[in-house]
């Protein structure tokens, strides 16, 4: 094998930077004086061109480059569909349902509705299914006033006892004008809280609120037609109604009471 065969096959391990340094040295000699091993080691040193596309590859590339160009429009008319359809639907939600605030239900004013206060005892219980004497609120209100609720509260005291409290309240989205007969309606709430003849019972939320009972106070019991009723009738029933008017006239020591329903 002559010297230049031997630099040759060591060229490629000095071009990669693998040959020894004694290879190296030998290398860089010979192709000092060597013609032919110098243009071999320029040639590996070159680079390499890459082959020119042919048609079929430059076709595919440009269906490529057109597949994505479609891909980026395509889901930018997906996002701008998206963004059309939320605002219409936005637009929709705040035409058919005002503000979420307006449609709370908040507290009404004291003002705007009565509480009248009865006490449930004997075989009405057992028929209505309560367990213990029973307080029965009878709430008169504008028609438009649409709940009433009841709630119960602890309130530590000083001498670290709990007093609790129960308060009836009317609830309602919109503002009312005082309660008007001629506008009015009957409604009633009843609870058989264990032990509420030791709570002080109030009308309105706690804050805002009017003393309807204290412990030691008495609470008309309720008549013989508003049990009968209570038994038989809806609450919205003219019946019913009637009977909670007639029991309201005589919490209020009225002889002859009438209702107008």
């Amino acid at each position: 094998m002559s010297k230049c065969d031997l630099i040759r096959d060591l060229l490629p391990l000095y071009v990669d930077g693998a040959a020894s340094k004694e290879s190296a040295r030998a290398v860089e000699e010979h192709v000092a004086t060597c013609y032919e091993c110098r243009r071999a080691l320029q040639d590996m040193r070159a680079p390499n061109p890459l082959p020119a596309p042919d048609e079929e590859d430059m076709s595919f590339a440009v269906s490529l480059g057109q597949l994505r160009e479609m891909r980026v429009k395509r889901r930018a008319r997906y996002i701008l569909l998206g963004i059309v359809v939320a605002a219409v639907l936005f637009a929709l939600g705040m035409a058919l349902f005002p503000s979420t605030e307006a449609q709370l239900p908040r507290t009404r004013p004291l003002e705007e509705y009565e509480v009248s206060l009865v006490e449930l005892k004997g075989d009405i219980l057992e028929e209505l299914e309560l367990e213990g004497d029973a307080v029965m609120a009878i709430f008169y209100a504008p028609k438009s006033i649409e709940w009433y609720s009841y709630s119960f509260s602890m309130t530590p005291a000083l001498d670290g006892n709990y007093y609790d409290k129960i308060y009836f309240t009317a609830l309602s989205r919109q503002p009312h004008e005082a309660v008007d007969e001629a506008d009015g309606l009957y409604r009633y709430f009843i609870t058989s809280q264990k032990g509420w003849q030791e709570m002080e019972i109030y009308k309105g939320s706690e804050g805002n609120c009017q003393l309807l009972y204290q412990p030691g106070d008495t609470l008309p019991t309720a008549c013989e037609e508003l049990k009968q009723t209570l038994a038989e009738e809806d609450m919205f029933s003219a019946e019913m109604q009637a009977a909670l008017a007639y029991q309201v006239a005589l919490n209020h020591g009225e002889a002859q009471p009438t209702a107008t329903l």
